[in-house]
């Protein structure tokens, strides 16, 4: 599994000047997730205390203005989402 997953890491893009002994690292401190469509991942005012890293699917963003909200940037790849805790 970290091995498939160090693959999937060296695919991606804003990865690809990250040394491979720190993709390792993520690897294999990383966890999977998977979400449903339409499944909220994180809302404003979360804490934030983990890196996710978009391997597969799409998600899109969402900001209200005026009490109005609507989307307001969509990311999209062809992998799995990882999810990377800060270690504490």
């Amino acid at each position: 599994m970290i091995t498939d997953l160090l693959q999937e890491l060296k695919q991606v893009s804003e990865l690809k000047r990250i040394p491979e002994t720190q993709l390792q690292w993520l690897a294999e401190k990383g966890q999977v997730n998977s979400f449903i469509d339409g499944q909220k991942i994180f809302s404003k005012g979360d804490i934030i205390d983990s890196l996710r890293i978009l391997l597969r699917g799409e998600v899109n963003f969402f900001v209200e203005q005026a009490g109005t909200c609507g989307m307001w940037k969509q990311l999209r790849r062809e992998r799995l989402q990882a999810n990377f805790h800060t270690l504490g």
